[in-house]
């Protein structure tokens, strides 16, 4: 079948030469974007009574004038060897594109003058077998492979580390693996080679009236084998799953050799091959292809929106939605008073005109309120009568009804925030995000101790520190928090790592998971040992040497911090000497 990218505006989004005009930024900025940007620092200093100050350069002069990056160690004659069997891109443009990420300590590198590490060359292979070659040869000749596909990641899961400091590193760009492979509409499955993104495998879906239903924030850009190797999120996964619920099938590309787990619908055979890839963010190999389960493309949306007294109300009247069973909305989407309030002072009066925009903007910042979103999709009779469903609940729990504007209002501007984050790091502002997952019993003292400890870090009214519920599950939810800080000039990356070192420590005693959806990376390697026992980390780690002994994929991520030294732009918790993470230490450390 044809290639889905092609099949698309013409426009290769994921081509080096276009990367490299975004290095320091999510990407071209939108007009409403930009209006989105300056309304939240506004609201920032209105709320805090902070100016930051900015010590970094402006995403556009950042643009125009690139961070210098070390030359490359690969010689004249490796290059040589390695575009024999793939395209091969050794520019300084290319090489800095592909070293970063899109996290805040990404952007904010990406924005001085210098980087320290950078990848030695990118490969850009074109078919499944170029992929295997040119992974064979580098670890033939010792050298370290990070895949990319979109580069969106938060976790600094593409940042060039070797196995060691000397050991040169290639980028290997899986976007040229784009093509829709086979559409199964008996078995309701597809099956797509795992550099396609988001928008051009819903396009390939879309003409035949299906839909993967996947959409992060990152969709614009991340790619499909991005998503299995984090155990992505979409934003209706309370409709359609994660990641791991969609995933029916999967070709894995590694050292050893190529493994190969069919579809299968269920099965009683022993363990379950696919999720040994699943999350394995790399460092396994490289996912080449995957088949996966499609539905339907639902014929219409409908958009509600209610308004609670405060977040345990709204939390608990989501919780028993989602556990009675019976009702089936696509999205449910639970915010505290703290990001309502933010939220409601820049937007909701807009959105609201008039009395009612003002009426509800004033209860929100003064009562407290949350707010809660809710998206019912399928056929127009399906969609509606679950919207009457949940509106029933809703209100038998306290909740009152504001319409479906704010529910749209959010739906049309999603993907606009990580824009605006641009917006606002040209501000001065540091604004991140970060999301764990956690049982519904131990949530309350999570949203707390979480909430507490950014408020420690850069100091109580100081900051802004926004949560919501992103994901339910029935026995849990994913707490997604977004924060904003003035930070000292010159001090921004180490207030960031004491910031997130005790929201690590919060998320470890509060019972909550390394990530939901975003990854380990580097940044979470320490968090994620310290809640995974030694012998589950040394189960892992056998599996990891099995499929690549050497230690040639994505080495320094997930299962062990940065060896030999290196330095990383996004580890929390440096940790000098070899990288093998010990559970039990990082757990003391963290605690």
């Amino acid at each position: 079948m044809a290639n889905a990218t092609a099949a698309g505006s013409g426009v290769d989004p994921l081509a080096p030469e276009v990367r490299a005009q975004r290095v320091a930024s999510w990407g071209p900025v939108p007009d409403r974007a930009v209006h989105l940007g300056h309304a939240l620092a506004a609201r920032f200093t209105t709320v805090t009574g902070e100016r930051p100050e900015r010590s970094v350069r402006t995403f556009a002069e950042a643009e125009a004038r690139p961070a210098t990056i070390p030359g490359s160690r690969l010689d004249g004659g490796a290059r040589d060897a390695l575009a024999r069997i793939a395209a091969v891109h050794t520019g300084d443009d290319a090489r800095r594109a592909y070293s970063l990420g899109k996290s805040w300590p990404d952007l904010f590198a990406a924005r001085g003058t210098e980087l320290e590490r950078a990848c030695d060359a990118v490969v850009r292979p074109r078919t499944e077998a170029e992929l295997e070659g040119a992974l064979a040869w580098c670890v033939e000749h010792d050298v370290a492979v990070v895949p990319v596909g979109g580069g969106t990641s938060v976790t600094g899961g593409l940042e060039p580390i070797g196995r060691t400091a000397a050991q040169p590193v290639v980028a290997l760009d899986v976007t040229g693996l784009a093509t829709c492979l086979d559409i199964d509409h008996v078995s309701g499955v597809a099956t797509f080679q795992a550099g396609v993104r988001g928008p051009d495998l819903e396009r390939a879906l879309g003409s035949f009236g299906l839909t993967l239903g996947h959409v992060p924030q990152s969709f614009e850009y991340s790619t499909l084998g991005g998503w299995i190797a984090t155990r992505s999120a979409g934003q209706q996964s309370l409709r359609y799953g994660k990641m791991e619920a969609m995933t029916a099938a999967l070709r894995l590309a590694s050292p050893a050799g190529v493994l190969d787990v069919d579809h299968l619908p269920a099965h009683g055979a022993g363990g379950d091959l696919r999720e040994l890839v699943l999350g394995s963010e790399g460092t396994l190999g490289i996912v080449t292809r995957a088949t996966m389960r499609v539905r339907r493309r639902p014929d219409a949306v409908r958009f509600a929106a209610y308004l609670f007294g405060s977040f345990d109300d709204a939390r608990d009247a989501a919780r028993r939605l989602v556990q009675r069973g019976d009702i089936k909305p696509a999205m449910v989407r639970v915010s505290d008073a703290a990001e309502t309030a933010f939220n409601v002072g820049s937007s909701v009066p807009k959105v609201l005109a008039g009395r009612l925009g003002r009426g509800v903007a004033q209860l929100m910042g003064a009562r407290g309120g949350a707010l809660v979103l809710v998206l019912s999709t399928g056929t127009v009779a399906e969609a509606r009568a679950t919207e009457r469903l949940v509106d029933r609940h809703m209100g038998s729990l306290g909740g009152r009804a504001l319409g479906g504007m704010p529910a749209k209002a959010w739906y049309h501007g999603r993907f606009r925030q990580p824009y605006a984050r641009d917006v606002m790091m040209d501000a001065g502002l540091l604004v991140d995000t970060l999301e764990t997952s956690v049982s519904w019993s131990r949530l309350p003292a999570l949203h707390l101790q979480v909430r507490a400890a950014l408020e420690g870090a850069f100091g109580a009214g100081r900051c802004v520190v926004g949560a919501h519920l992103s994901h339910l599950y029935h026995d849990g939810a994913s707490a997604y928090f977004t924060f904003l800080a003035a930070p000292t000039a010159e001090r921004e990356l180490e207030e960031w790592r004491a910031a997130k070192r005790a929201v690590h420590a919060a998320i470890a005693r509060c019972g909550g998971s390394a990530s939901h959806q975003h990854g380990v990376g580097t940044m979470h390697a320490d968090l994620y040992a310290s809640t995974v026992p030694r012998l589950g980390m040394e189960a892992f780690r056998g599996v990891q040497e099995r499929l690549d002994p050497t230690n040639a994929c994505n080495p320094g991520k997930l299962l062990e911090l940065p060896a030999d030294g290196q330095r990383t732009v996004n580890a929390v918790r440096p940790v000098p000497g070899a990288g093998a993470l010990d559970p039990e230490g990082a757990q003391r450390d963290g605690s």
